[in-house]
């Protein structure tokens, strides 16, 4: 699970957006108050192929991903990396704003995903997951300094899930995720790290 940095998932890495309503502080954590969103990651299903894709675009704005994903015999498993930047554009244009900085306000992004699951016996599933994130976006701050924030988002878990009975269902599970967030401004740093971890 990751907290608060929705933000540092890009897209190219989810298979599906599920919204809990209702009170589930006690699965998800005391923030879980009013609802969660669940964001999914691409799993592996099918024939086995390979995806690819790049874009260039206007304020030097580019975009390269690619993946591989299937299933064969009892295996189950998907790969998914992505990189994309820009030099993009001062977002204060105003000098006689204080905090005006005419450089462009960049940013970049690296991540990955994985997932592997096999099948033990009919209804015996062991999977895994993995996602990390690396977002470095620039901002105007005043002066000239390259004010930015890194953002570090990192998930995994490990799961099992057995039918052990017509009405039963066993699932069990272990998993962590960690937000690591630096500000970088003229007045100093402001870091910011959770570590959540998790086992249902």
């Amino acid at each position: 699970r990751i907290r608060d940095v929705i933000e540092a998932i890009p897209r190219d890495h989810i298979a599906r957006i599920a919204i809990l309503r209702g009170r589930a502080s006690s699965r998800y954590g005391a923030d879980a108050i009013g609802g969660v969103v669940q964001v999914f990651t691409r799993r592996g299903a099918g024939a086995p192929a390979g995806t690819a894709s790049a874009g260039y675009g206007s304020y030097r704005t580019w975009d390269a991903k690619g993946g591989v994903s299937g299933a064969t015999g009892p295996l189950q498993f998907a790969l998914q990396a992505a990189a994309k930047g820009s030099n993009g554009f001062s977002t204060i244009m105003n000098p006689a704003n204080f905090q005006f900085n005419p450089d462009p306000d960049s940013y970049s992004n690296r991540s990955v995903s994985a997932s592997l699951g096999f099948t033990v016996a009919p209804e015996q599933e062991i999977t895994g997951q993995y996602f990390r994130s690396r977002l470095d976006n620039q901002f105007d701050g005043g002066g000239d300094f390259d004010d930015r924030t890194i953002t570090v988002a990192e998930a995994w878990q490990v799961a099992s899930r057995n039918r052990l009975a017509p009405f039963w269902v066993s699932r069990l599970s272990a998993g962590a995720g960690i937000d690591d967030s630096q500000t970088q401004t003229a007045f100093g740093n402001s870091p910011f790290k959770t570590t959540q971890r998790q086992y249902a």
